[in-house]
């Protein structure tokens, strides 16, 4: 699960404005999201984010999708899950997602870690 980017999102996209007496108009993008799997080969993504974000002057956002394993049981046995079964390795996800982007990009990033629970790439 190596699949990770750094794109800007299309919220709060496409605000033009047009400079007074000119052809120019400056584009405010909405903020970026960064996907990641929080392992090291999602580093670059972030590296990409922080340059991007820098240059469009945009918010950062990181997401970090659980996917739960399905658990097979034959029928007659019913097993009971505790309802925070998979919490803890949803927390354990969004704390390395968050050290990830603090060791790539720097402690003073105030990026926002969501985790989601889903099938990665529909989530996204």
């Amino acid at each position: 699960m190596a699949a990770t980017t750094a794109t800007p999102t299309t919220l709060g996209v496409a605000t033009r404005v047009a400079a007074a007496g000119g052809a120019h108009s400056a584009v405010t993008l909405g903020p970026l999201l960064v996907a990641t799997d929080a392992s090291e080969s999602a580093d670059p993504a972030f590296v990409a984010a922080r340059l991007l974000a820098e240059r469009l002057r945009a918010r950062v956002n990181v997401l970090a999708v659980f996917e739960p394993t399905p658990i097979y049981l034959p029928p007659p046995e019913l097993l009971a899950l505790p309802i925070d079964f998979d919490a803890g390795a949803i927390e354990v996800l969004r704390q390395r997602a968050g050290q990830q982007f603090r060791k790539v990009v720097g402690e003073t990033a105030d990026w926002p870690v969501e985790v989601y629970t889903g099938d990665p790439a529909p989530t996204v």
